[in-house]
């Protein structure tokens, strides 16, 4: 069986490389936990936590449209936006191009179906 392919993607409204290094740890052993092909990581630093065009994301929406049926797998879902607006509209643009957004928070012992009730609450969108 093919494993799935997955991108991973947060955002951080500072400069912090211990700070990506550790979030890049979390979405790749998350993405090793779960069988995914991780294809890539896109970061976003400095930017203010409302902004909804942002340089990594925006590749990383280019790259869905060339890849459907694959997942995004963020640290939590405030690394999509901590705004709930912002974070639903982004949400929503991922699935319309076929992806399904992952949040990898929390859980590392969770029973299979945890982690996507977790990502529709935190998202507002059924995943």
């Amino acid at each position: 069986m093919e494993r799935p392919l997955a991108y991973g993607y947060f955002s951080l409204t500072a400069e912090d490389d211990d700070e990506v290094s550790r979030l890049n740890r979390q979405v790749k052993d998350y993405a090793d936990a779960e069988s995914y092909v991780l294809a890539e990581i896109y970061v976003d630093r400095n930017m203010p936590p409302g902004r909804l065009i942002r340089p990594a994301l925006t590749t990383l929406l280019d790259c869905l449209r060339h890849d459907d049926r694959c997942s995004v797998i963020v640290p939590s879902a405030d690394h999509i936006s901590p705004w709930p607006l912002i974070r639903k509209a982004i949400a929503m643009e991922i699935q319309l191009l076929g992806a399904k957004l992952v949040v990898a928070s929390n859980t590392a012992h969770e029973p299979p179906g945890v982690a996507a009730w977790r990502a529709e609450r935190d998202t507002g969108q059924q995943l």
